[in-house]
């Protein structure tokens, strides 16, 4: 945050805009909490218009990127787009390493959803050498997962299978189950593709087990499906 504050009608600062700006945005994540998608909108952009007003570009831009994700969920991926490169665009001249990663990881699901897949790829590749520069591996798992599911909608299944098996290994390496579960189903998938059902009943049935333990009926469904 900069310390600029909004000036009210007379030209005196008023830093009450700025708490305002941040309960827009809090109840903006309670309405998309809810589903309530619209009103979560309505409050993001209030809160918007507040932390632009102020110049607090850094704030700003976070918003965006939360308009950006309802914009994903209601499918409206254009719009999504829009606020994800301004948000991008801010964190670029802020020179907030960890949040363009972000933006771009945002960008290159967006992409993937348009079928825009070499798009997709250049913006999950971005992402992954930012995450790399700052040792983010916790980040850098969620990137390189994404990373092989777009190379599975290129049909790149080499290189599907090596991101996987990335993630994979951070996953156990930094003990995060879900993530686990994640690329064992899809490593699972991937030697069903392959024809080598030994190894994908090894993986599927891993993240069957898995999926039982976080309680996740449609991970469960899924599996079962593919075994």
């Amino acid at each position: 945050s900069n310390g600029k504050r909004v000036k009210d009608n007379n030209g005196e600062e008023n830093p009450d805009n700025l708490s305002r700006a941040a309960l827009f945005n809090c109840q903006a994540n309670l309405f998309k909490s809810l589903t309530e998608y619209d009103k979560a909108l309505d409050y993001y952009l209030r809160a918007l218009e507040i932390f632009k007003k102020a110049g607090e570009l850094d704030e700003g831009a976070i918003v965006m990127s939360n308009m950006g994700n309802i914009y994903l969920i209601i499918e409206k991926y254009e719009s999504a787009l829009k606020q994800f490169n301004e948000a991008l665009e801010i964190n670029t001249r802020l020179n907030n390493l960890a949040v363009m990663a972000m933006d771009y990881n945002n960008l290159g699901v967006t992409y993937r959803y348009l079928k825009n897949y070499e798009k997709s790829l250049e913006c999950h590749l971005k992402s992954i050498d930012i995450y790399k520069q700052l040792d983010r591996k916790a980040d850098l798992l969620k990137a390189y997962y994404n990373l092989a599911s777009i190379y599975i909608s290129l049909k790149d299944y080499n290189k599907a299978f090596e991101n996987f098996t990335l993630s994979l290994d951070m996953s156990k390496q930094l003990r995060f189950d879900l993530g686990l579960l994640y690329n064992n189903y899809g490593i699972g998938c991937l030697y069903s593709d392959m024809n080598n059902y030994q190894k994908s009943n090894e993986h599927l049935k891993e993240a069957l087990r898995l999926g039982e333990a976080f309680k996740l009926p449609e991970n469960r469904i899924s599996c079962l499906h593919e075994l």
